[in-house]
């Protein structure tokens, strides 16, 4: 029976990601939009294309009828397809490696090849690019900034703070690779996986031309208790801090226009109206996820304890990023850990099934899209020897779902919106 809710709540993600897939979204704009933005009277168009779902994303301009000059594609390793005419990069996420530093100088290269005001660049944009792309600043070594993001990836920070830092420690991000593209032309297309889909924050903002922003990064670093630790990067915003701020040019930035396609709210948006389509009463929380996890598992409880009984199947359905603070020793992601962390409630109900999954297909460091739990789970997890609350305090999720076989894999999903968790409430 099990499998069988497990099925309903899948066939609904599949069904709202087919009517949102990245290469329809960008062909459709590229066919409709593009003429009026750029005109006839262009250069030599180039297009890159990055993220997780930039091979889906890199469909959609293939597919538009453009001749492009340049098309490079970046994605993350296990998710490069091969796309007639591209040249295709991989490299590491959610830490970067060696070929995101080779990945960032080949795109720097393709903006700094427009040499002229009628030269055009697009750049289809998408979660994963903060990692994929890495050209740390000038006295800052790879390997330091590199743990550095290592070290704040385990802690409870927001994407925007954590990109506030990652900015400032960066050539080709906070619009440095728009400056290189001077003086041509560029626009950006974006499926947005950030709260609030906030353009500088989507890839740490590479199009988007902003001021520096060092004493923050400072204040940052200090509130999180990490700054000392690492003196290559305290020295560098102290060098940025105490020298004069360049002027912020607004008609520069206003060369790179930015648009987001495709969001969270969005594809729940899209996957609601499906839903009650099929005749479910749903229940929608927007940027619901985005708040510490702990407090997400006492507000889904509060949510669910307090709905009113229905003869009709209920949907709750939640979106955004959740702020998790590791602090065992286990394998995992956000969301197979909350759906860990629910397990003991759910068993206490009797009715209600609840799917926890990362857009994209990979949640954490682990090839597992996310967890399907209800309220059976706990008394499997008996039946094998497993302690829910021992795997949960360690942070093993990962190896929890496994054990019980309740992981949920998609393998490459070719989008990424960020994180979505839907229950599902039988009728009484």
């Amino acid at each position: 029976m099990g499998n069988t809710y497990r099925d309903i709540l899948m066939n609904l993600f599949w069904d709202a990601h087919t009517e949102l897939r990245p290469s329809k979204l960008v062909s459709t704009y590229l066919q409709e939009q593009l003429p009026r933005l750029w005109g006839e009277d262009c250069g030599r168009w180039s297009v890159i294309s990055v993220g997780k779902a930039a091979i889906e994303m890199a469909r959609g301009a293939a597919s538009s009828g453009i001749s492009w000059r340049t098309r490079c594609c970046v994605t993350k390793y296990g998710y490069a397809e091969s796309i007639e005419g591209w040249e295709i990069l991989e490299a590491a996420h959610p830490l970067p490696d060696h070929r995101s530093l080779t990945a960032a100088s080949r795109c720097l290269s393709i903006a700094r090849a427009c040499e002229s005001e009628k030269d055009r660049c697009l750049l289809l944009l998408s979660g994963g690019t903060s990692s994929l792309l890495v050209a740390p600043v000038e006295g800052l070594s790879f390997e330091e900034k590199t743990a550095l993001m290592k070290v704040l990836l385990t802690l409870k920070i927001d994407i925007h703070s954590l990109n506030l830092i990652r900015k400032q420690l960066s050539q080709i991000k906070r619009g440095g690779w728009a400056r290189a593209l001077a003086p041509g032309h560029s626009l950006t297309l974006a499926i947005s996986d950030v709260p609030g889909d906030i353009p500088s924050s989507i890839g740490s903002g590479i199009s988007v031309i902003e001021r520096e922003a060092p004493l923050q990064a400072l204040q940052l670093l200090r509130e999180f208790g990490v700054l000392k630790a690492f003196p290559g990067v305290q020295s560098v915003l102290e060098r940025k801090a105490s020298s004069s701020p360049k002027e912020h040019d607004v008609e520069e930035g206003r060369r790179h226009p930015f648009e987001v396609l495709l969001s969270n709210a969005m594809f729940l948006q899209k996957l609601s109206t499906l839903a009650e389509r099929a005749g479910y009463e749903v229940s929608l929380f927007r940027d619901g996820l985005s708040r510490p996890l702990d407090e997400l598992l006492c507000t889904f409880r509060a949510v669910l304890g307090e709905r009113k009984r229905s003869h009709r199947s209920q949907l709750y359905v939640w979106g955004g990023e959740p702020l998790c603070e590791v602090t065992g020793t286990g394998k995992g992601g956000r969301m197979q850990h909350l759906a860990l962390g629910m397990c003991p409630w759910l068993s206490e109900q009797g009715d209600i099934w609840m799917l926890a999954l990362g857009t994209d297909g990979t949640d954490g460091p682990t090839d597992a899209a996310g967890a399907f739990v209800g309220p059976y789970t706990v008394e499997q997890s008996c039946q094998l020897g497993v302690d829910v609350m021992t795997f949960f305090a360690d942070f093993d999720s990962y190896t929890f779902h496994q054990l019980l076989q309740t992981q949920v894999k998609t393998g490459a999903t070719n989008t990424h919106v960020g994180d979505v968790v839907m229950f599902l409430c039988l009728p009484s």
